[in-house]
């Protein structure tokens, strides 16, 4: 889980184990819970690799598309 105490708020670690959690959930058919793993990392408002997928992964999953990925 991404909840506030489980890592540094803004840390790296926490956004690159946040978008993989989604990426899992999204393999495994779970959009419910992918959607919420990208919005918790968007919450933090990094300027990070990690940061930005979440944010297009969200988008994708949402009704739009994610240029980074075709």
């Amino acid at each position: 889980d991404l909840n506030e105490n489980s890592l540094n708020s803004n840390s790296e670690s926490r956004l690159k184990i946040g978008f993989w959690l989604g990426k899992m959930a999204e393999i495994n058919k779970r959009n419910f819970d992918a959607i919420e793993y990208y919005k918790k990392i968007q919450k933090l408002n990094s300027d990070n690799y990690y940061y930005y997928r979440a944010k297009y992964r969200l988008l994708a999953l949402t009704g739009g598309s994610d240029p980074l990925w075709s």
